[in-house]
């Protein structure tokens, strides 16, 4: 029976047990995190009774097994993990709620402040001089301000919100961290071995899914059943919970307004997977961007509000201010500032809109501040300011070296918005842009103009590519040919140089500057140096620029004792090498060196190099300098990746092929050089319209009123490829045919220039009446009448002069008054008919555009004179010039083909330019000289070196031949000045030299000191003067001086004879017509014995030639209106002079022996008052010295005047060559970006010098005038001119709209236009009345085609948010869907079902209640027992 005692027993315990856990179910069915627990029993099978021991048997009762909960690990994560997915959506879904209702549309909202402030701006263009509408605008800006400020303040508050509430959230899950570690030190310590307590299992898991539901977690559970947590989605993501250490999470906004989360004191997260921190993460970020958005659409409208307001023109004629300003910087000092620098920065409200974010940085060198955009651009330097447009900076204390300050651009704009405008009358109505269409148009087309910034090439800026220096050692060498840059907009002022290279040599040390001795090869012979530096009293060579020193002094000299600078080699030195440049005065082909060791070094020579050719154009393809660009090259060029408009049209018919005013009003100056001088400059082909045919036959018609003209083609072949044609009918005259070839030809880079000149020589210089009838421009001749004396044609010039207007044609006086020169500037024909003359007669010469006379016939013996007849009329000459070599060919029905050929001239864009007056008897000549290109130069770190690169060839030629030549070098520093001395002593080196002798005076006869005479010597005018040379007890020469043009040109000496003085005054270097100085007054001159009638004349020859062979030579001599012969025989080396017997007394004639050795002949007059003794040019005289012609020079302020002594023109041509044998000067810069190109032959260098100023904008921009013209409606041809000029700036070509951007506008063409429609636009206007600048503010207000307006802008703003959320709101649903799915999965398993637990309860009470009748039965069988017993 103690066996059914101990079975009841069990039963009843086990049962009660049983029992209590489903009470415990039932009491805590509504309990956070609590778990459902299961009661198992299991069978007693080992027993031990207080009365006996039973083991090994079977039935021996019940006992409780386990509690288990109601736990399943794969459940609960997927509850946890839709749980963060749903939380992130539920908190990202009601705050994006709070951000709709604060943006969301209404009465009162941004919105309606922008509608009704553009609605005002409306009201006030239909009255612009009413104040009352603008006093309405200006307070609805301050409400736009206003409503931006709000928005913006409301959107910050949420913004605001929403990180306090990321804060809170942080500190729940901070709390809820601090918790589970303390729990997971109970569940380490709690039942060691065991299970722990179910309640403390179910606290965990409570906590785990308070802090999953707000970040993102990653659970592992221990041994011990305590939890470890890591913040992500993967194994690696970073701890926050291990054990009982339980990290700190914390946020931070950045300074851009990003979140960042530190966990603990460590790791920086930045985003969230899921949770609800992900949600209202999510939520700040779409907050901030909306402010974002707003910032942006305020800066954006206060941008383009201020800039179009600023187009405009207020009620005072002033331009518009600044409308909103926004903007607001801050200083941020850079951590590694060593001084105590602090910066403040003060704005000009509207202004500093336009900034950017900028740093400032201290140069200790300078002492400057410099201040740069975020480009690395300077925009402004100073020391304790720095002003610039839009802000001006201050710094206080003190600064180090490379100290920085940067200046940040602060977000907030949309709150800052602040109207500025204070008076109705600063409203800017009127528009600085004018566009009006021309009265005659036929089309229904319309042009608008808006505002525009300028568009850009995206292409490396030359400014900023290229050292602002011409030297070739400072130059850029391009590795590719094409384009190289741009020249930017702002540039004021560039010079481009295409530069050759010159044969160049180096030497290198193996040792320091060890080199002992080189070796040049020159023209095939050597030259070696002994570089010694004992020779200079040094041990040793401390550097190759110690070297070159004495090299380039001539201390150290070849073995024939020649220097580098004799042999034309420039050298500079290193550390450790040489390099050498040739001038090319020689061929320099080798180089050797060795050391004081003996050992060979190393050494290399490389050629020179031409230089390429280098092209400027317009970003629409107008070429506005260089040389025409070939036909083949024009496609690969014109690309929109070379910088160029994609509708860009390649046209050369504004290119400025000779110096003066190209493109636009540019002023261009353009040189071209060559090999040689005389071959330098444009290719040019000059004809007679007659001429075009091949001969001059016809060049004078009979008839005044119908020249010679014969219809004919004229086809133009330019090297390039280029080929065009076009007709000229008969008897046309020069002004047509130039006018026709530039339309036709101009585009291929060939201009045309005609001028018509015809010279009047009177036949004797007599006195008399001419009149005649001249036609030119007029279409009815007019009378010229004049008197004539004594060969003085001025009066007869006068008259032809003062009916200029009329005929266009103008006379010009030869210096001999002998002739006169009639010119028709723009080549139309000079008719005269009606010619009465008395007592004089005339001759005619055509004269081509240089004023030499023209062949009048075809005859192997040209006539070039004829005589003036009764009626006549003479066809000018057209010149032809391109930078290309071409052909001009004429074509006449049943004639051959005539083929001109163009020809260098060195003077028409060359280096030398020549201007001729007075008819051509005076010419001045101006050498191209820039000592900065030509001049010796070395680098900095004297690995390079350049020679003197500038020669100069002049040539005078009478009658046809070359008599007086010269050919100089610009030197080493050259200028203008010296190169023009310089050939004026070669030219003079020649000719005689010519003096002056006064007469026999007492010493105290001559002048007081002051006193003063002038003499004419070339042209130019001399001056005598007494001075004192500190001596009054004697005279000498050195009482006198005279001064001029040209220094030491004339020489005072003073001969003493028998106690007397004559006074005599000698030309230096002598003079190319022989003829002496000739006093201006005779008055002023007698006081020094030099008046015409006192002084005698005296000329000296130069060497006789050696060459001559016994014999007598002849010369003959003017003197006094009388020739003379003189005779020179030579026998046995013995000269003698013989004169005839009529100049006896008059004339002396002697042979002198010079200090060179040679012989010279010497004139002298013997009697005062005879006059200059003048040579006859003949072939003996020059063989006897005296090469002379009917010219003369001088130098004056660095120009060589050439003069005519008769009545011919001067015959004089010049040219040079230079380093730069493409260089190119522009100023007056339209305001345009140009791009630059450099040819793929030659050396591909480029230097440059620029003047860079401020772009221009709205506020520096001059008035301006275009065209917008439909040139041709069948292929839609549209262009834009510049009204000024009336060049094409750019091409389009129309489907129905254009568009165009200049001078800061967007002209767009829209509609149907027909041929020769045209629209005016008038930029920088100045006038106040009109509405189009507030009608173009109030466009802003209005939807466009493909515009929005900046009421769609912020609709835009409330649109996105309003799309995000309705996502958002999707998300949330499904979110939610799932996350219920999985809450119901676990609660099936893990939750307390009330009717389960009822069932269970009526089971186990009902198995207590058995188990207890089985106590009860045993009971009493034990008591029966008992009664038994």
């Amino acid at each position: 029976m103690a066996s059914l005692l101990d079975i009841g027993r069990s039963a009843i315990l086990a049962q009660r047990e049983a029992l209590n856990v489903t009470g415990q179910n039932i009491v805590n069915a509504n309990t956070e995190g609590y778990r459902r627990r299961d009661a198992t029993l299991t069978e007693v099978f080992g027993v031990q009774s207080e009365l006996t021991a039973l083991t090994s048997q079977v039935g021996l009762g019940v006992k409780l097994g386990e509690v288990r909960r109601a736990y399943d690990s794969f459940l609960s994560e997927s509850t946890r993990s839709t749980s963060a997915r749903f939380e992130a959506s539920d908190a990202f879904v009601g705050k994006l709620e709070q951000l709709e209702n604060t943006i969301l549309p209404n009465d009162g909202d941004l919105g309606v402040a922008l509608t009704a402030f553009f609605e005002r701006l409306g009201q006030i263009a239909a009255n612009p001089g009413d104040l009352a509408p603008r006093a309405a605008a200006i307070e609805m800006g301050h409400t736009v301000s206003s409503a931006f400020n709000t928005t913006a303040l409301l959107l910050g508050d949420l913004q605001s919100g929403t990180f306090s509430e990321i804060e809170t959230r942080l500190m729940e899950v901070n709390q809820n961290l601090d918790a589970l570690g303390a729990l997971n030190g109970q569940l380490r310590s709690s039942n060691l071995g065991g299970t722990p307590p179910n309640s403390l299992l179910d606290e965990r898991d409570r906590l785990i899914d308070t802090i999953s539901a707000k970040v993102p977690l990653v659970v592992t559970i221990g041994e011990r059943f305590d939890a470890e947590l890591r913040m992500g989605a993967s194994a690696a993501s970073p701890v926050i919970l291990s054990g009982e250490d339980a990290k700190t999470l914390s946020a931070t906004q950045t300074n851009d307004g990003n979140l960042l989360f530190r966990i603990g004191s460590g790791q920086i997260v930045s985003q969230f997977e899921s949770g609800e921190l992900r949600g209202l993460v999510d939520a700040y970020g779409t907050t901030r961007r909306a402010l974002d958005e707003l910032d942006t659409l305020a800066r954006n409208f206060s941008g383009e509000m201020n800039e179009q307001h600023a187009q405009g023109i207020d009620l005072e004629g002033q331009l518009g201010k600044e409308l909103f300003a926004v903007a607001q910087f801050s200083p941020v000092a850079s951590q590694a500032n060593k001084g105590s620098a602090e910066v403040s920065v003060n704005l000009v409200p509207g202004r500093a809109d336009q900034l950017s974010q900028m740093s400032m940085t201290f140069n200790a060198q300078t002492d400057h501040w410099v201040l740069a955009d975020d480009t690395g651009a300077t925009l402004g330097t100073g020391r304790g300011r720095i002003e610039i447009d839009g802000a001006v900076i201050d710094v206080s204390g003190a600064a180090q070296d490379q100290d920085k300050f940067t200046l940040v651009r602060d977000p907030g704009d949309a709150s800052r918005l602040t109207f500025l405008l204070r008076r109705s009358e600063e409203i800017a109505a009127a528009s600085t842009v004018v566009v009006y269409p021309d009265t005659t148009n036929l089309g229904t087309a319309t042009l608008v103009a808006n505002s525009a910034s300028q568009e850009v090439s995206g292409l490396p800026s030359l400014t900023d590519t290229l050292a602002n220096n011409l030297s070739p050692v400072a130059a850029q060498t391009f590795l590719r040919a094409g384009v190289v840059g741009s020249i930017p907009r702002g540039t004021q002022e560039i010079t481009l140089a295409s530069l050759a290279t010159q044969t160049t040599g180096s030497v290198f040390a193996q040792e320091g500057a060890d080199i002992a001795a080189i070796t040049l090869v020159l023209d095939g012979a050597s030259h070696s140096f002994a570089l010694s530096p004992e020779s200079v009293g040094a041990l040793a060579w401390e550097s190759g620029e110690e070297i070159a020193h004495y090299l380039n002094m001539g201390v150290l000299q070849s073995g024939s004792g020649q220097t580098l600078a004799d042999l034309g080699i420039s050298v500079s030195g290193s550390g450790s090498g040489l390099a050498f440049a040739s001038d090319a005065s020689s061929v320099f082909s080798g180089l050797s060196a060795v050391s004081s060791s003996g050992n060979s070094l190393g050494t290399n020579v490389l050629a020179e190099q031409a230089a390429s050719d280098i092209r400027i154009f317009t970003r629409e393809g107008r070429q506005i300098a260089g040389a025409p660009l070939p036909v083949d090259e024009v496609s690969q060029l014109l690309t929109v990746e070379n910088g160029f408009n994609p509708e860009a049209e390649y046209r050369a018919d504004y290119n400025t092929i000779t110096s003066g005013t190209g493109y636009r009003g540019m002023s261009v100056i353009q040189n071209r050089a060559g090999v040689d001088p005389l071959s330098s400059g444009l290719n040019v082909v000059s004809s007679t319209l007659v001429g075009l045919r091949g001969s001059n036959d016809g060049l004078v018609s009979a008839d005044s009123k119908l020249n010679s003209t014969v219809a004919q083609t004229l086809t133009l072949e330019v090297s390039t490829g280029a080929v065009r044609s076009f007709s000229i009918p008969p008897a046309v005259d020069a002004a047509y045919v130039a006018q026709s070839a530039n339309e036709t030809f101009a585009a291929m880079g060939v201009t045309a220039n005609a001028m018509t000149a015809m010279r009047l020589t009177l036949d004797a210089p007599l006195s008399g009446i001419a009149q005649f009838d001249l036609t030119g421009s007029n279409g009815v001749p007019l009378t010229i009448t004049a008197q004539v004396s004594n060969g003085d044609l001025s009066e007869l010039v006068n008259s032809v002069n003062g009916r200029s207007e009329e005929t266009g044609v103008r006379a010009e006086l030869s210096l001999s008054t002998g002739s006169l020169t009639l010119v028709h500037d723009d080549g139309f024909d000079i008719g005269i008919s009606n010619v009465s003359l008395q007592d004089i007669g005339f001759t005619v010469a055509v004269l081509d555009q240089e004023f030499q006379p023209l062949a009048l016939d075809g005859n192997a013996i040209p006539a070039f004179e004829t005589a003036l007849s009764s009626e006549m009329r003479v066809s000018g000459t057209v010149q032809f010039a391109s930078g290309a070599q071409f052909d001009i060919k004429s074509a006449q029905v049943g004639k051959e083909l005539n083929t001109l050929s163009s020809v260098a001239e060195p003077m028409i864009g060359g280096l030398v330019t020549g201007q001729f007056t007075d008819g051509g008897t005076s010419a001045a000549l101006r050498f191209g000289v820039d000592p900065v290109i030509d001049g010796a130069a070395l680098s900095v770190d004297g690995t390079q070196v350049h020679a003197p690169s500038a020669q100069f060839k002049t040539e005078v030629k009478l009658a046809g031949v070359v008599t007086f030549s010269a050919d100089v070098s610009g030197g080493e520093v050259p200028s203008a000045q010296q190169v023009a001395i310089n050939t004026a002593a070669q030219l003079r080196s020649s000719a005689p030299i010519p003096a002056l002798l006064g007469a026999a005076m007492q010493a105290d006869d001559f002048p007081i000191v002051g006193t003063s005479a002038i003499f004419m010597i070339g042209g130019a005018e001399y001056t005598l003067e007494r001075v004192d040379d500190g001596d009054p007890t004697r005279l000498s020469a050195l009482d006198f001086a005279i001064t001029g043009p040209e220094a030491g040109r004339i020489v005072p000496d003073l001969i003493e004879e028998d106690g007397d003085y004559m006074l005599s005054l000698g030309v230096v270097g002598g003079h190319l017509s022989g003829l002496g100085p000739k006093a201006v007054s005779d008055t002023m001159a007698s006081a020094f014995g030099l008046a015409s009638t006192q002084s005698s004349a005296s000329v000296q020859g130069r060497g006789i030639d050696s060459a001559l062979a016994d014999g007598t030579y002849s010369m003959a001599v003017s003197l006094d209106g009388t020739q003379y012969d003189v005779d020179v025989t030579l026998a046995a080396g013995v000269y003698s002079v013989a004169l005839p017997a009529e100049a006896d007394g008059l004339l002396q004639a002697s042979v002198v022996a010079q200090a060179s050795g040679e012989n010279a002949l010497v004139l002298s007059a013997l009697k005062a008052g005879l006059g200059s003794v003048s040579i006859v040019p003949s072939t003996e005289a020059q063989q006897l010295g005296f090469k002379v012609g009917a010219a003369e020079i001088n130098v004056q302020d660095g120009v060589l005047h050439a003069r005519s002594t008769n009545d011919l023109a001067i015959d004089i041509v010049a040219g040079g060559v230079s380093a730069a044998a493409s260089y190119i000067h522009l100023t007056d810069i339209p305001d345009e970006e140009l791009i630059v190109t450099i040819g793929g032959e030659g050396a591909k260098r480029l230097g440059a010098q620029f003047e860079v100023g401020p772009v221009l904008n709205n506020e520096n921009r001059g008035q301006e005038s275009f065209r917008v013209e439909m040139v041709d409606v069948a292929s839609g041809r549209v262009e834009l001119f510049d009204r000024v000029s009336g060049v094409s700036i750019a091409t389009r070509t129309s489907n129905g709209i254009v568009r165009f951007n200049v001078s800061g506008q967007d002209l767009g063409l829209s509609g149907f236009a027909e041929t020769g429609d045209s629209f005016n636009v008038a930029t920088g206007q100045r006038a106040p009345g009109d509405s189009r600048n507030i009608d173009a503010l109030a466009m802003f207000g209005q939807q466009q085609t493909g515009i929005k307006s900046f009421q769609d802008d912020f609709r835009a703003i409330a649109a996105g948010v309003g799309a995000s959320l309705e996502a958002a709101r999707l998300t949330h649903m499904s979110n939610e869907a799932v996350h219920e799915a999985a809450v119901a999965a676990e609660s099936d398993l893990s939750g307390v079902n009330m009717d389960e637990e009822a069932a269970k309860l009526m089971s186990q009470q009902q198995a207590y209640q058995a188990a207890a009748r089985i106590l009860q039965t045993a009971r009493e069988l034990f008591d029966t027992l008992i009664q038994i017993a």
